[in-house]
């Protein structure tokens, strides 16, 4: 799968959709935006799945501050050492429903199903206090 994912990073992504998850009475939230190459994906019910997924991950993983090393910017690479990237990167994340998986191979996983190239474009947290 790793290879199909790597012929895949060309491809642009333009279609999406907004995985959501609130909690606590609706006073956390999290949105993470996932893109795929074309809207017959981005509607399939299991691409909306994922997203909502990964909302969930965003939600209950405390310490995500970005979605990977690309978003990190440069100024605080130093910052980091490879354990505290692990904590705080979405996709070095382990997947909350199995851990056996991270999210960046659930991602290759999906994109070699779907036979596209899928990407997290952002992700949001809120809460109201």
């Amino acid at each position: 799968m790793e290879v199909i994912a790597k012929k895949k990073e060309t491809k642009v992504t333009k279609c999406g959709v907004f995985g959501t998850y609130s909690h606590k009475g609706g006073t956390l939230l999290a949105v993470v935006e996932l893109l795929s190459e074309t809207d017959f994906v981005a509607k399939n019910t299991k691409f909306k799945e994922l997203a909502q997924d990964l909302a969930v991950q965003v939600l209950f993983s405390s310490e995500i501050k970005y979605i990977s090393e690309d978003f990190i910017p440069e100024q605080e690479k130093s910052l980091y050492i490879e354990a505290d990237l692990n904590k705080i990167l979405l996709l070095r994340q382990p997947f909350y429903k199995n851990e056996n998986f991270t999210i960046s191979s659930l991602i290759n996983q999906h994109s070699a199903t779907f036979g596209e190239k899928l990407q997290v474009a952002n992700i949001y947290k809120f809460e109201i206090k």
